[in-house]
């Protein structure tokens, strides 16, 4: 809802608060709490209060814009200012913290031309989130520059054309930038990172990390670059790869990382082109891709190359589940390596479909990913299912003591013993489908599931009382499928019987 900038605020849920006229009752006074509180400027909407407890996201929004009217209170460390189209600019100068700083491309962040003080500082990261201002950062004028330190763990990337003359430091996190600066001196703190796309039209000085690009890209530095010993230039190599544009001298000196990206083999990748000067004091090799080695040469005037050579890793392949018990399912090995993770290609009798059927299968399993080598092989035993492993994966020790799990025992009083529901491929503990009885005007048959279970024979009778018995052919009606389906049929001679009986034997 609508709030009164006058008053202390406190955010507990998205508000506004509308404001203009240059200060006085119509100024922002203090905020603390969290969420987003919008600030709706009609013409020029003064932060006059203390923001130190607020660490939520302020929204610049409205027709008007926006100014730190004084020095006595400095932003908010914690809070993310998102300027959207809005300028905020520092009256009187000072240092002011931003916890992050957001906006779109008119936006605007920068000091009055009017202020009295020589110079403003915006610090911007400490809330550690990432964020991106496509805005301008700009000078009140000539002789008042802005100064930026970027700190905290997150990533601020400038996108727009920012035109300040002041210096930037990255004191800690990522300064990304895409879009350029047109006059900063820009200095790399040991705990900082320079990265981006853009062009940075000052001199740099890095004792921390230089990254350029936002994946694989180039950096341009129009005014030289020193590396210092502390340094470490994070380069992705691959079929595109970073690079850094010097115009101007280099310094060369500190550690290059290098991390694959598609397409990265041996060959002679440049890090670093120059115009200038070159200062040579060494540049290390630090860390590489496995199965990687790799030199700098500066054999080449303006350019620092990196010559590298792809090398081979042995790895240790190690397969288990070699054995299992037939039960209709797909019976895959399991494959761990040595460094952990890689790739790798795994064949039965040198196909790559995975056996169920009861049999041995010669097992071969090959590392594929870059820059290793190695493999294992093995054999791969599917036992056909016996009454004995069935009824252990269907019963628990007590229930195998209690004499549940005895072939004739009929635990779930179906009517089907254990051995004619193993036989089945049934479930002790649950109703198992009959076979199906049909009886026509000259026959009866009866059809049933067989799986293909070991250790037990199946057979069919007929009979005219339950003393006496013939034994009936069994007609495979699905070869060679699991389970198969079989029939039994007897047909009647004539004259017919007054009465017939049939049934099935499973015999161990």
């Amino acid at each position: 809802g609508g709030l009164a900038p006058q008053n202390p605020i406190t955010v507990t849920a998205d508000s506004t608060v509308s404001g203009g006229n240059g200060g006085g009752s119509h100024a922002l006074k203090d905020v603390s709490g969290s969420g987003v509180l919008t600030l709706d400027a009609t013409t020029v909407f003064d932060l006059e209060g203390d923001l130190s407890g607020f660490s939520g996201r302020l929204a610049f929004a409205g027709s008007g814009s926006f100014r730190f009217f004084n020095t006595s209170f400095n932003g908010s460390s914690a809070a993310t200012f998102d300027l959207g189209s809005r300028g905020l600019t520092a009256r009187q100068g000072g240092a002011f913290n931003l916890g992050a700083l957001a906006g779109g491309t008119d936006g605007y962040l920068g000091m009055a031309s009017n202020s009295n003080s020589a110079s403003c500082t915006y610090t911007i990261g400490g809330n550690n989130t990432s964020s991106t201002f496509a805005g301008v950062i700009a000078n009140g004028s000539t002789t008042k520059p802005v100064i930026v330190v970027k700190t905290g763990t997150g990533t601020l990337t400038l996108a727009g054309a920012n035109t300040y003359t002041g210096a930037t430091t990255v004191n800690g996190g990522t300064l990304s930038v895409t879009g350029s600066l047109a006059a900063s001196a820009v200095t790399v703190a040991a705990s900082g990172t320079l990265g981006g796309t853009g062009i940075l039209a000052g001199p740099v000085s890095c004792q921390g990390s230089l990254a350029p690009g936002t994946s694989a890209g180039v950096l341009a530095l129009s005014s030289g670059l020193v590396l210092s010993p502390s340094a470490v230039l994070n380069m992705e190599l691959g079929s595109s790869s970073d690079r850094v544009d010097v115009t101007g001298p280099l310094t060369l000196d500190g550690t290059v990382n290098v991390t694959a990206l598609p397409g990265l083999a041996g060959g002679t990748y440049t890090l670093v082109n120059y115009t200038g000067a070159l200062t040579n004091n060494g540049l290390n090799v630090g860390t590489l891709p496995a199965g990687y080695t790799a030199t700098v040469s500066t054999a080449t005037a303006g350019q620092v190359r990196l010559v590298v050579t792809r090398t081979v890793v042995t790895a240790t392949v190690t397969l288990g589940n070699l054995s299992a018990f037939y039960d209709g399912t797909p019976k895959p090995v399991s494959v761990t390596t040595s460094p952990p993770g890689l790739a790798v290609t795994v064949t039965y009798d040198a196909s790559s479909t995975v056996p169920s059927l009861p049999a041995s299968y010669a097992v071969s399993a090959t590392v594929t990913s870059p820059g290793y080598t190695g493999g294992s092989t093995g054999t791969l035993v599917i036992s056909p299912r016996t009454f004995e492993h069935w009824s252990g994966t269907h019963f628990t020790p007590e229930q195998v003591l209690a004499g549940d799990a005895a072939s004739a025992a009929d635990p779930d009083g179906d009517g089907l013993a254990n051995l004619a529901e193993y036989a089945l491929g049934g479930d002790p503990h649950a109703f198992t489908p009959r076979p199906v009885l049909v009886k026509a005007a000259d026959s009866i048959s009866m059809t049933f599931q067989r799986p293909a279970w070991t250790g037990i024979s199946y057979g069919a009778q007929l009979g005219s009382s339950l003393a006496g018995w013939q034994d009936l052919q069994l007609e495979i009606l699905t070869p060679g499928t699991d389970p198969e389906t079989v029939r039994a049929t007897f047909v009647f001679p004539d004259p017919k019987p007054a009465r017939s009986f049939i049934r099935l034997t499973f015999t161990r």
